[in-house]
């Protein structure tokens, strides 16, 4: 299916300029056919498809130079004219990130820390990329988590891979790459190139000590469609997601642990995961507020 809207994504891009490669082919072809000195010549036949070549240039040159510069002009006026001032330089930077997420899984797995109020976060996360762009674009790859100052029990990485289309995995090269930093941990980005229309699904896997009444979460600087966060907790502990959209609670969650976005989040805006022990809220709820 991939390969399927790949093609077809390339023909709906590419489409018109390669009709005109072939209006051009054609009309050389005949010129040479047609001409005075060729196998027919015929002076009507070769005035038509010299004709044809030179309509086929004209098309070409609008199609490369023109038409993106008059689609990039015209969203430039819509913005200009249709939204406030205050919005206008952020729609501008969305409109020309290069690349989005199609896909967010997020696996949360909550542990007690024995003889402690402690609680592990683990957090696994595969995020798969397209380039939406028509030529090859930079992808940077990294990862970063707080460190909380627990004696004894202190955040990492876990690891960190990626994939690109038609390659194999890197295995983890977090250990390669893991720096400290005054406030936590994190990855040196990694930088690879990507092609148009290509994708790219990195995973990465990090831990961090939090407390049993506490939340954490997770922001990237590119637009996130269609998130899904699973969550695994202990019986006595109420755990949930959030995720900063304008769709309603509700709606998203799936089934006992599963949260589904079928949305899609903007850069910045987080997925929250928050829990906290059950007895304490029942507890909380009994008392009657003075």
């Amino acid at each position: 299916m991939d390969e399927l809207d790949s093609r077809n994504h390339f023909f709906r891009r590419h489409g018109i300029r390669l009709l005109l490669c072939l209006f051009l082919i054609l009309g050389v072809l005949g010129v040479i056919v047609f001409e005075h000195g060729g196998p027919y010549p015929f002076r009507f036949g070769e005035h038509i498809f010299m004709a044809l070549s030179v309509a086929a240039i004209i098309g070409l040159a609008i199609d490369l130079t023109l038409q993106q510069q008059i689609v990039a002009n015209v969203f430039e006026a819509a913005i200009g004219y249709l939204l406030p001032e205050e919005l206008r330089s952020e729609l501008r930077w969305i409109y020309n990130l290069p690349t989005i997420c199609v896909q967010h899984v997020q696996t949360v797995k909550l542990e007690r820390i024995d003889g402690t109020d402690l609680i592990r976060y683990r957090s696994n996360v595969t995020r798969c990329f397209k380039n939406l762009t028509d030529k090859e674009v930079p992808f940077g790859i990294g990862v970063g988590t707080d460190e909380w100052f627990h004696p004894g029990h202190s955040s990492r990485i876990v690891s960190m891979s990626y994939q690109i289309d038609g390659e194999s995995d890197t295995g983890n090269i977090a250990p390669a790459h893991v720096q400290k930093r005054s406030d936590g941990i994190e990855t040196k980005t990694v930088t690879v190139m990507l092609g148009t229309g290509k994708r790219i699904t990195t995973s990465f896997e990090i831990e961090e000590i939090r407390r049993e009444n506490d939340w954490a979460f997770i922001t990237f600087g590119t637009p996130t469609a269609n998130s899904t966060v699973i969550i695994d907790a202990p019986s006595d502990l109420v755990a949930r997601v959030d995720f900063d959209h304008r769709m309603k609670e509700e709606l998203t969650r799936k089934g006992d642990n599963t949260w589904q976005l079928n949305g899609t989040l903007l850069p910045h805006q987080t997925i929250r995961i928050k829990w906290y022990r059950k007895d304490q809220s029942e507890a909380w709820m009994a008392n009657t507020v003075s």
